[in-house]
Formats: C-alpha cells, structure tokens, sequence
C-alpha cells in the first residue's frame, strides 16, 4: 500500500510526504488534494490530528465521563506525567506536548476534510474518503484507504528517549535555543535508531525545510513501517472509546495503558473496556 504522512494546519499550508517528495498545499488546494487521494486504490494517510472524539458507547448509553468532551482516555493517560512506561517516572520533556483533542485547533479541518472525529449519534455518514482501522484487528490493512492519528512528537520521544538528547524543542521559539539545529540533530537521531532498531534507513529524500515536514516526515514513517515494512516496530495504542495512535511499539507501554484505563474503569469514570 501506498503511504502518505500529512501534518494539516487550520491556517498554515498542509503537508504531505509520501517517502519521496514533500508536497505543500494551501488551504484553497486541500480539498482537492484530499479528494485525489481518496480515489486511490489502496492508500494509508498518517494523520497529524486527532481523529476519534468522545466515546460514542459511552454517548449512546447516555454515561460520558466528566471530561468525554475535551479530553480522551490516551491524552488522559500521557498528561499524568508518571507511570508511561516501566522504569519512567519523569515528565515528557520540553517539547513534548500533549493537549485535550477539544484544545487542538487542526481537529476542525479534519471534520471538514475527512468527516472525522465523529462527536455523536448524528454523525451517521460512512462513506468517508478513509476509514479508521477496526478496533478489533490485530494486523494492518492489506489493502482500500484507511487513515490513522499519530503524534510524531510523541513517536520521536518514545523512539530516542533513551539517546543523549540536548532538547526535544524543534518548533516555535524559545529563548536561548535553535530549534532549527536541535530539529536537525533529531533527524540524524531518529535515523541512526531506526537504522540499528528496525534495519531501515529513512533518511528524507528531499531535504527537511521546516518543523511541518519533520512531521510529516516522522507520520510517514509510522506508517510505512506498519503497512510495508516492519509492523513489530510500531502499533496501535487504543481504540476508538479511548483515542488510538499509531505509536511505537516500546516494552510495556500497552500494558501501561491497558492498567490505567482498568483502574479508571473500577472507578466508575468509564463505562467501556480495554483491551
């Protein structure tokens, strides 16, 4: 299956990189490039937004939990800053950021483009230009269009937490730091580990010129490596009542989540289950 990484922007050019060549498309282009890739075949878009909302068992059954409407399970479970992993007690660094999928500004362009998050029982379209995978499938699609959420700054960090890194800053500013080289530092980075862990070399085929396409960078990587390439290195953390991500697939990190999302459900803060 073909791959694309996609970063969107409610304001800035959206991005797209296919393994080959970075593609820019202003916000009068999305649409259309949206709607050419949805006549694909068979295509798997990575997608830099979230894509699953509110738990829609917990909506129909008339239960959602205090927060069903600005904050999932998966960002509930990464913001607690303890417990992430064996032997990690520590915060996501600097640069590292996780926010409430209703704080994320790019989700609304992701209604608009590709008709998810679906937010409640009104949303009964199902002819979508991309599906999300099923829930229940333990192995990647094969073949048709599907679409999956992931978070590059996240996947980078799981990916080389364990590497000397000087900052994981590479966006914005920030004073008394280049994000620019430490994004370039984090490129070499990532390419040396997934030369050594998985025995790929993903070094971009057209120079990175920013932190967008660093990120769609990284979302294809994801991607490729669980459709074509290695799906060992990577998979899918949640479901659709939780939030998903196609992430690394680190030591523990499933059973991390699986016990967090237990222990909430026992507190009677969820109605779903996990795994």
């Amino acid at each position: 299956m073909k791959v694309y990484g996609i970063d969107p922007a409610p304001k800035k050019d959206l991005i797209a990189y296919d393994g080959e060549k970075f593609e820019k498309r202003s916000i009068h282009e999305v649409r259309s490039f949206i709607e050419g890739l949805s006549k694909e075949p068979d295509l798997f878009v990575c997608w830099d937004a979230p894509l699953t909302g509110p738990s829609l068992l917990a909506i129909m059954n008339n239960k959602p939990g205090k927060s069903e409407f600005s904050q999932r399970a998966l960002e509930s479970f990464f913001m607690q800053h303890k417990n992430i992993l064996p032997n990690y007690t520590g915060k996501l660094p600097p640069g590292v950021s996780i926010l409430p999928y209703s704080g994320c500004p790019h989700w609304v362009i992701s209604r608009s483009l590709l008709g998810l998050p679906k937010c409640g029982p009104f949303d009964q379209m199902n002819q979508l230009p991309f599906q999300l995978t099923d829930d229940n499938s333990k192995s990647p699609p094969t073949e048709g269009r599907y679409i999956a959420e992931v978070h590059p700054a996240l996947a980078l960090w799981l990916w080389c937490k364990d590497k000397n890194i000087r900052s994981w800053r590479y966006k914005g500013l920030h004073k008394g730091e280049n994000t620019l080289e430490n994004r370039e530092a984090l490129e070499n980075i990532l390419i040396d580990h997934l030369i050594n862990s998985c025995g790929i070399d993903y070094s971009p085929m057209q120079p990175i010129t920013d932190d967008d396409c660093f990120d769609a960078w990284i979302a294809f990587i994801l991607g490729d490596l669980w459709i074509n390439k290695k799906q060992t290195c990577v998979g899918m953390l949640g479901n659709n009542n939780t939030g998903k991500m196609l992430l690394p697939n680190i030591e523990g990190l499933q059973k991390s989540f699986s016990d967090f999302v237990q222990k909430k459900i026992k507190k009677g803060k969820w109605i779903y289950s996990y795994p």
